[in-house]
């Protein structure tokens, strides 16, 4: 058990979150969303279990920790296909586009 102390902008503890218990909940989730990338109501029914599952507390944390394990271990490797295939550039220039209109419609 990997346990971390949470704690307010008090100081006061808030609770207590297993960190082992987090990523290998948020490894599952992240294969599991993308493995129905194609499927939005698969995606909805995945993400409404976890969430019915985890609680809304510690599904904040799982679907953090599940982002950046899709990025890292999903994304990254189909960004080295993409490269292999000549496409990567431009595939980048997509995800950095829509990154910046992101942030200007929706910040």
């Amino acid at each position: 058990m990997s346990a971390h102390f949470l704690v307010g902008d008090d100081g006061e503890p808030l609770g207590v979150v297993d960190i082992d218990v987090i990523q290998a909940r948020a490894t599952v989730l992240g294969f599991e969303l993308a493995t129905f990338h194609d499927d939005p109501p698969e995606i909805d029914r995945v993400m409404a279990e976890a969430l019915t599952e985890l609680g809304p507390e510690a599904f904040g944390y799982v679907a953090a920790a599940a982002l950046r394990h899709v990025v890292e271990n999903v994304v990254n490797p189909l960004m080295d296909v993409a490269d292999a295939a000549g496409v990567g550039d431009s595939v980048h220039a997509g995800l950095v586009a829509a990154a910046r209109h992101a942030r200007e419609v929706l910040s």
